[in-house]
């Protein structure tokens, strides 16, 4: 039981930080990359209120120049995070010709590509809204750090639960996260 309980829990924890790194508020959880007021300071504005994409703008401009907003130096380890609403919508941007700009991964293991980049899915993100910021691109290994400070651990309790003849498990894990080079990352703003 208690290998199980262990893999669900890390299953659960790995999904919030997940969430505390890309989105967190910094209270009481790390503060996410998009939460950092110096982050939102590289802002791409889409340039359609409430969307990405619209009948005569279809966003890839802003995706563009969302990924060359960031140092070269960072651009070149640049990652996109999207929820995967997002994800949604931009998978369905085409170019002139009528092709998709999305580029579907065909090797096991690789992920899926946005404009020759990797794209990740933290579901924390915001959906497209206005003034949203669902869209981040950098440098995470260069411009993140995360401090995991005891790792996991498990507690076995059967004394408190002996007379109900249970066993109680207590799992802790501590983890620390915060943008220490925010010129490695932009963010792509919805208008309002």
């Amino acid at each position: 039981i208690a290998s199980e309980l262990i893999q669900a829990f890390g299953r659960a924890v790995s999904e919030a930080e997940d969430d505390a790194f890309s989105a967190g508020p910094g209270n009481e959880s790390p503060q996410g990359v998009i939460a950092d007021l110096r982050v939102q300071a590289n802002m791409v504005k889409s340039g359609i209120a409430d969307k990405l994409v619209d009948g005569t703008h279809n966003g890839l401009d802003a995706l563009i120049d969302l990924m060359y907003t960031p140092k070269k130096t960072y651009r070149r380890n640049g990652t996109f995070i999207v929820n995967s609403q997002t994800e949604a919508v931009i998978r369905k941007i085409k170019n002139e010709q009528g092709d998709y700009i999305w580029e579907p991964s065909v090797q096991v293991g690789t992920p899926a590509m946005l404009l020759g980049r990797p794209v990740r899915n933290p579901e924390g993100l915001p959906d497209i809204a206005a003034n949203a910021f669902p869209v981040c691109f950098g440098d995470f290994m260069a411009g993140y750090k995360i401090r995991d400070r005891a790792g996991l651990t498990v507690t076995r309790i059967s004394e408190k639960y002996i007379d109900y003849d249970q066993t109680g498990f207590i799992l802790k894990r501590r983890v620390g996260g915060q943008v220490t080079l925010p010129e490695a990352f932009a963010v792509l703003k919805i208008a309002a």
